[in-house]
């Protein structure tokens, strides 16, 4: 093959160019009247054709191959083409290896530094292993014919030819490579996937919590292809959830702007995050400027700061912007910089979740939420003491809103919450001691918690979650003002003043319980007599919680695990007037539960887990 031909692969050059060389190669043959270089130019053409006919019908295919991987969806038929062009690739990159592979057993030996020394090496068979020896027999075969060659030029000629030859098939065998690996991924199953259900599988992908912008699942799957950058850029769902530095980041901005643009219509879940304030940073006003403008595409809210961070907010007017914008807000949170937020957020007619959290003294009563209308409401206390400052702020916001006058005891009033059907407090974390024992005297006191409690009425309530809970007064007074249906109660590390009397005494004014889960505590929680007490006797005036479906428990405790398991089994007799169990969740870190009596539960209850200190009981 001429020269002009051996530069590329075929698939490198232009068939149209080439066919105007060939062309005019003919040309010049025939107007020529020497016969030698007539005979010669039609060697030349010769050459060009069948090297023409070689790229154009790889032109051909690729061409092909290119417009079908190039639609949305390979057809069964573009799969095939693909495929076929696949294995020829394939078969092509084979023969290259081998020829690489003849080359390179040639040019070994003719490459050695110094091959009088290594001939004489080579000489002493006996002390070379032996599954070496056909290898060195032709390496001893070239180099006694190189040096006993009258043309030493000749070496030197073989050498270069067979260079030259090894880089051309090398390039050939990386352009190759570089088409095979192309098409496997262009046949790979996943084009295959109609857009929708890719987008739904991208959707999947995203993080059930906002993450920070410019890495959420748009960010990460428009970085794989062209296919699935244009799906992501065409689907905002895939934008809508993230969170942003109200301060720092000079590239946020333009990132925050992209990707508000990219959401459309859709529905915005948005944590701004006004915690990392850097003295001189850039001005976090441009960003709550953009958020601003879609304000009416915000569906959930949150704001997360803390005490460093309340000057700064107040230095942020663009949060009046949202004022009167936000029809479609369901979810409002803000942890310590609520304070600064005055009425901008007091008008959202679909707002159903309020999340609260500070400290006493970053409470305003002049903030102003709709608390009264909401359905889930969690309220986080970090004071310290026995501060009743929150408590009585959160109160006052839901006594103003109720249109009752303002009472001088805020305990006598009880102000109405009366669409809350899910209420979560966390409450102060108690101190331990050195000894890892609770703190006698944790925090916030037991009359904080009881006052807590008491200040309100929840007439619709059904789900009460509570973390650090000191006294058991103020639930059961709410609870029973409240004449509320309770349904799931969850105790998360109540305090070491609880104790298992004011459990059970909680649990006789919740007689429409379905849930109940205490998760964690002093090891003296729970005693015997309190499984006993909740043990079925099929007895009107004795049994309690005779609605009770689902039982989640976990710590360490000091109970006897039988009298647990006969309180779990008297639940699931049938015939009975009392609901039978349907879950079971029990988690002991320190004791040891028996495997047969728990293996019978199983075989009653739809699902049960046991796990104790040895390991995995039933699951």
């Amino acid at each position: 093959m001429n020269d002009t031909f051996a530069q590329d692969p075929p698939f490198h050059q232009d068939p149209r160019n080439l066919l105007a060389t060939v062309r005019q190669i003919l040309d010049d043959a025939n107007k020529a009247p020497d016969i030698a270089v007539n005979g010669e130019n039609h060697q030349k053409a010769l050459g060009a054709l069948n090297c023409l006919d070689s790229i154009l019908e790889d032109a051909i295919t690729s061409h092909d191959v290119h417009m079908a991987t190039q639609t949305n969806m390979l057809n069964d038929s573009d799969a095939e083409l693909l495929r076929k062009h696949h294995v020829n690739m394939g078969a092509r990159v084979t023969a290259i290896d081998q020829e690489l592979d003849e080359i390179n057993k040639k040019l070994t030996p003719l490459t050695l530094v110094d091959r009088t020394k290594e001939f004489a090496a080579l000489d002493e068979e006996e002390r070379v292993h032996e599954r070496a020896l056909k290898e060195i027999r032709e390496k001893k075969r070239v180099l006694r014919e190189l040096v006993t060659s009258p043309d030493p030029e000749k070496a030197e000629r073989t050498v270069r030819e067979l260079s030259s030859r090894k880089a051309h098939l090398e390039r050939d065998r990386a352009a190759y490579s570089h088409i095979i690996t192309l098409q496997a991924f262009q046949a790979a199953p996943i084009r295959r996937v109609p857009i929708d259900i890719l987008t739904e599988i991208f959707a999947a992908a995203q993080a059930d919590e906002p993450v920070m912008i410019g890495t959420g699942a748009g960010a990460l799957v428009a970085q794989v292809c062209a296919r699935w950058r244009t799906v992501a850029h065409a689907h905002p769902r895939l934008w809508s959830s993230f969170s942003f530095p109200l301060f720092g980041g000079h590239n946020t901005v333009d990132l925050l702007e992209v990707t508000l643009d990219r959401c459309r219509a859709t529905g915005l879940t948005v944590v701004v995050d006004a915690s990392a304030y850097v003295p001189g940073g850039l001005s976090g006003h441009p960003k709550m400027e953009l958020l601003a403008a879609h304000a009416e595409n915000i569906v959930s809210l949150r704001f997360r700061g803390n005490e460093r961070s309340i000057d700064v907010m107040r230095e942020v007017p663009p949060l009046q912007s949202f004022r009167n914008r936000l029809p479609r807000l369901e979810l409002l949170g803000f942890s310590n910089v609520w304070s600064v937020m005055g009425d901008a957020f007091q008008v959202a007619p679909r707002l159903h979740t309020l999340e609260l959290g500070a400290s006493s003294d970053l409470i305003d009563s002049n903030s102003k939420f709709p608390v009264t209308q909401v359905r889930t409401l969690r309220f986080s206390v970090s004071t310290s003491g026995h501060h009743l400052a929150p408590f009585d702020k959160l109160a006052s916001m839901v006594s103003v809103q109720s249109a009752q006058p303002p009472p001088l005891r805020i305990v006598q009033h009880r102000p109405t919450l009366g669409s809350l059907t899910t209420w979560r407090v966390e409450l102060p974390l108690p101190k331990k001691s050195v000894a890892n024992q609770w703190d006698p005297t944790p925090r916030p006191s037991p009359d904080t918690t009881n006052n807590f409690f008491a200040r309100f009425r929840t007439p619709a309530l059904q789900s009460l979650h509570i973390q650090h809970l000191t006294s058991a007064v103020g639930v059961t007074m709410s609870i029973d003002d409240s004449r509320c249906k309770l349904s799931t109660l969850v105790l998360e590390e109540p305090s070491a003043l609880i104790t298992a009397d004011e459990l059970l005494h909680i649990l006789v004014f919740t007689p429409s319980l379905q849930t109940l889960a205490i998760v964690g505590g002093p090891t003296a929680l729970l005693s015997d007599d309190f499984f006993k007490a909740l043990t079925i006797w099929h007895h009107p005036l004795t049994d309690i919680l005779v609605h009770l479906t689902e039982f989640r428990l976990k710590g360490t405790y000091e109970f006897t695990p039988g009298l647990l398991l006969d309180m779990l089994h008297s639940r699931t007799l049938t015939g009975s007037t009392v609901m039978r169990l349907k879950k079971i969740e029990i988690g002991l870190e320190n004791q040891v539960v028996p495997a047969d009596r728990a293996r019978a539960l199983a075989e009653i209850v739809d699902k049960v887990a046991i796990v104790d200190k040895d390991g995995i009981v039933v699951l």
